[in-house]
């Protein structure tokens, strides 16, 4: 509790500091910074992503800096690409960036993607799933979706790449949730691959009063 509150009372102090000085040194620096680390590499990078997620929207990257803080920002036609784009063409585009971002800095930790494909059709879900399973041969990667399609793409791809996969199978039980099903997926249920489940719900939907 004591370390908590000191580094409270430094922060506020920081704080106070910062509104006193000028930043243009620091936003100097920081455009020093984006060119050695945010180049011509990295937007080539960026577009080879957005042709491998299928995603060739023609977006354009430049760096802006201001009070101290660098951005990156991402255009379409001197647009924001959220007045444009869909909003899975967005997370098309969203997933490149990251993509290259991680890639440029060389990071190498395992990533975690919290269902990643929602709002996109079958075959951007593929699309997806090919290139997240390429990138686990350079780092773990983790998913979580409830998204059948995918999961079964993701299952797929890493059999037709030799690639180590892992599914479990997280579910409400008795009115409570986490019960967890180790080595097992609906996509490797016979049941789930058919329509056989979704016609008899649909049966007894029909058959309600």
């Amino acid at each position: 509790i004591e370390t908590y509150i000191n580094e409270l009372t430094w922060l506020d102090k920081a704080k106070s500091l910062k509104k006193n000085l000028s930043t243009q040194k620091i936003t100097n620096e920081q455009k020093r910074l984006s060119d050695t680390y945010f180049n011509q590499d990295f937007v080539e990078t960026f577009n080879k992503e957005c042709d491998l997620l299928n995603g060739n929207f023609g977006i354009a990257i430049k760096h802006v800096g201001e009070k101290g803080t660098s951005y990156r920002q991402l255009n379409l036609k001197q647009h924001s690409p959220a007045d444009i784009l869909s909003e899975g063409e967005q997370k098309v585009i969203s997933l490149a960036d990251f993509l290259s971002e991680i890639k440029h800095f060389r990071m190498n930790r395992g990533i975690i993607f919290d269902d990643p494909v929602n709002s996109l059709d079958e075959e951007r879900k593929s699309d997806i799933a090919k290139r997240l399973v390429q990138e686990a041969n350079q780092r773990q990667v983790i998913f979580f979706t409830h998204d059948l399609v995918f999961v079964s793409s993701i299952i797929d791809e890493c059999d037709l790449n030799k690639i180590d996969c892992s599914c479990h199978w997280i579910e409400k039980q008795d009115g409570k949730p986490g019960k967890i099903w180790l080595d097992n997926a609906p996509s490797y249920e016979k049941r789930y691959k058919k329509s056989g489940k979704a016609q008899d719900y649909y049966k007894q939907a029909k058959d309600c009063s």
